[in-house]
């Protein structure tokens, strides 16, 4: 486990001093990896497309690189290991005129993060 903090990383952010992975393992055991970033930026795909060229370790969204999991594209590392929760905000301007399809969006995703 310690070893990641030696391996060239990706994170989502430029704009800490510090990077750090909250991971959570066997029986809760909880670990917090200190790492120095070989790239950061604020786009998930960018990251995803570094982790696929071979760049470093990503912390990823599941559902960001399920496919490329599939297809052995990439692969876990530590696979009993996982992040702590994530936390989202889906955010619209006012509720009242809310498209139909805004409504379905969101109804969908809070379904899937059920799941997660």
């Amino acid at each position: 486990m310690d070893e990641l903090a030696d391996q060239p990383t990706l994170a989502m952010t430029s704009w800490v001093t510090f990077h750090t992975w909250e991971l959570i393992g066997p029986n809760d055991d909880k670990r917090v990896i200190r790492h120095q970033p070989r790239l950061t930026c604020r786009s998930m795909t960018a990251i995803l497309d570094a982790a696929r060229a071979g760049l470093g370790l990503g912390l990823l969204l599941e559902s960001a690189c399920e496919a490329d999991l599939q297809a052995g594209r990439l692969v876990r590392v530590l696979p009993e290991w996982q992040s702590e929760e994530s936390q989202f905000y889906i955010v619209f301007t006012t509720a009242r005129g809310m498209p139909p399809a805004v409504r379905v969006l969101i109804d969908f995703l809070v379904e899937k993060s059920k799941h997660h």
